[in-house]
């Protein structure tokens, strides 16, 4: 999944060997990078195995 900024809405795209198909879009936001929190992939992956025991 790709988020693109098209004007003034963000798309959601898939993109995948077939194709890209468009799967949405919002209005662009305001939001800054220090609002969001960051995970690591390894935590991530850890959480995602730990689902399918």
């Amino acid at each position: 999944m790709v988020i693109v900024e098209v004007g003034e809405r963000w798309w959601l795209l898939g993109v995948g060997a077939g194709g890209i198909t468009r799967l949405g879009s919002v209005p662009k936001g305001e939001a800054s990078a220090s609002e969001v929190p960051v995970a690591s992939f390894g935590a991530l992956f850890e959480k995602l195995r730990g689902r399918a025991r």
